[in-house]
């Protein structure tokens, strides 16, 4: 059998490490110290093979050893397939069960089989009950119908690209499987699975153009699970593959590798273009999945991981820059093709403004001397490039963001005399200490909308912001809630009394109501972290960071409206709350000293 590239080591040298998962670049790099990632290895096989694939147990002794799980093809709900779920939960490898279907509804989860999915959903729980088995989670192979595919990779391609392309302005379509799914992941994650889902890396793209062009056209769907893995196999297309790896597999999603071979057509991954996309996935963060476990069993794979050289650095693909240059230009074009009206008064716009150099000159230099000045001024206003650049208590609450802003300001005060002012923050708690002016403002706007509220007192808003330490605000908890309106809420996610408070919220854009961000059915939402860091400077002063780590619907509409009005807005807020608590908190503390 041949040599797995980069295998060096003792054997069985990491056989008994722990695993530490994590879904952040930053975590990734930080784990180069002999962590091993977590392998989650999809295993598609008929039952007589699933058999034979797991009777001498070397298999599972492997497994184990790896720490590895395995995502199973329930193809069937067979007696075999019982047992080979029994032995891997009796070996203590984490199974999920990948849901598939019947070849005659397509196999794969697609917009057409919804309701063939729900019911196979509704099998696999009386089978798992009756066979008395454990899964941890549930995963749905978002593919276009597997006779589509078989079309799509023998000489008949025509009548499949025909109708992909009479699919691509069927709206209804989409829209109503997408319901269908939605409902059915939030009712998996009700039972107490983890939801899971594997898609094309086309999807990125998708998102960030605010596009469901592809969507239509091939049957994708997207989904919001606990678990998504982009299937950026290598073993069709090579370095294009491989320069999606390197591209596309950071974020919230998770690289599956493959295919290692062992079942169907397709050519298998050489063990130089394995332990290269280990490597290239492995630089994103510690959640691999490899297509397929029989294929490394076959190929002899799966025992030489456990002495895989995770530390040599990857190389960056041949393609994998131009890829990343042309990404704009994808977005565009399916951004384009998403809304032909919008793309089309864009392009009126730009030959307009052509036909006046001088106009096109002035607003392109002013929209580079606001990304390139303004912006980053706005997004660290105050705060020095180490403070903005390093890490911060409770950073780990939003692995994963599109944006992130650090403020700072220093307060003539100790921490200890700041931090009862921060505690009390809140509407109908401390307020957040803006001047007079915002506060009448703030109340008339709260009075003409709630006024009829069983809550609502004239007292309630006409003081917000307090002007000195309240005592029963002052003990404040994880879990508890401070609401930041009548709607909308924080939840404390971290409290470190005198030295830092991270909150966390989730809400809709447009109406600001608190929502469950990782929930399914959520299609548009906003959510962020913000946590307030004291450092005292050692002269009983203390150093104020504010960050805000945010997340968002994909998609350039959304990406505009923080833009033009979220950052301004949170910039001119923020900096006049922490001028208000400054001011207070060197007030209360020149008091005690005259005291």
């Amino acid at each position: 059998m041949t040599q797995l590239a980069g295998i060096d080591g003792p054997a069985g040298a990491w056989a008994d490490r722990r695993l530490d998962p994590v879904q952040s670049r930053q975590a990734a790099a930080s784990r180069r110290s002999g962590v091993l990632p977590h392998l989650s290895f999809c295993c598609e096989l008929p039952p007589d093979r699933l058999t034979a694939l797991f009777a001498d147990g070397s298999v599972l002794a492997d497994l184990a050893a790896l720490g590895a799980s395995v995502s199973l093809a329930l193809i069937d709900f067979s007696a075999e397939r019982a047992s080979a779920v029994r032995r891997l939960n009796e070996a203590g490898v984490p199974v999920t069960a990948w849901l598939v279907l019947e070849r005659g509804d397509g196999y794969y989860c697609t917009p057409d089989n919804a309701h063939s999915t729900a019911l196979r959903y509704d099998a696999f729980k009386t089978w798992s009950a009756a066979e008395r088995l454990s899964f941890v989670g549930v995963a749905f192979d978002i593919e276009p119908a597997i006779q589509e595919l078989e079309a799509m990779a023998g000489p008949e391609r025509g009548p499949v690209l025909r109708q992909w392309a009479g699919r691509l302005f069927d709206h209804r379509r989409l829209g109503r499987a997408l319901v269908v799914y939605r409902d059915l992941l939030a009712q998996v994650r009700a039972d107490g699975y983890r939801t899971e889902t594997y898609q094309f890396g086309t999807i990125v793209e998708e998102r960030e153009a605010g596009s469901a062009v592809l969507q239509r056209a091939v049957g994708s769907m997207d989904l919001r699970a606990d678990r998504e893995w982009l299937m950026l196999y290598s073993s069709l297309l090579n370095d294009v593959a491989a320069g999606f790896l390197w591209n596309y597999a950071g974020g919230r999603a998770r690289p599956a590798v493959g295919d290692t071979g062992g079942t169907g057509p397709i050519p298998a991954l050489s063990c130089e273009q394995f332990a290269r996309d280990l490597r290239l996935a492995s630089r994103w963060g510690n959640e691999i999945a490899v297509f397929s476990l029989e294929g490394c069993v076959k190929r002899g794979y799966l025992a030489k991981l456990r002495d895989f050289d995770w530390d040599e650095p990857p190389a960056e693909p041949a393609l994998a820059r131009p890829m990343r240059m042309a990404q704009p230009a994808v977005r565009a074009m399916l951004a384009a093709a998403e809304h032909p009206l919008v793309a089309l008064a864009a392009l009126v716009a730009i030959w307009r403004l052509l036909r006046h150099p001088r106009l096109a000159l002035g607003w392109l230099a002013a929209g580079l001397a606001h990304n390139l000045l303004v912006r980053p001024r706005l997004r660290t206003w105050g705060a020095t490039t180490d403070e903005a650049r390093r890490s911060l208590p409770g950073d780990e609450v939003m692995p994963v963001v599109r944006v992130q802003h650090t403020r700072a300001t220093t307060i003539d005060a100790p921490p200890a005399a700041v931090w009862p002012w921060l505690v009390q923050l809140g509407f109908r708690r401390g307020g957040y200490y803006y001047p007079g002016w915002i506060d009448r403002l703030w109340g008339v706007a709260i009075r003409r909308r709630y006024r009829s509220a069983e809550w609502y007192t004239d007292e309630s808003v006409a003081n917000v912001n307090a002007d000195r330490i309240i005592p029963e605000l002052q003990d404040l908890r994880i879990g508890d809630r401070i609401q930041d309106g009548p709607d909308g809420y924080f939840e404390v996610r971290e409290v470190i009394p005198e030295r830092a408070l991270v909150l966390y919220t989730a809400r809709h854009p447009l109406s600001g109501r608190p929502l469950n961000a990782s929930d399914p059915r959520v299609a548009a939402y906003v959510e962020c972290s913000w946590a307030f860091v004291l450092e005292p400077t050692g002269d009983d002063r203390t150093r104020i960071l504010v960050r805000t780590r945010g997340d968002h619907t994909p998609g350039p509409l959304a990406g505009l409206t923080m833009l033009v009005l979220f950052e301004p807005a949170d910039w001119l807020m923020q900096t006049i709350m922490l001028r208000g608590l400054r001011n207070r908190a060197e007030r209360e503390a020149r008091a005690a000293d005259m005291r």
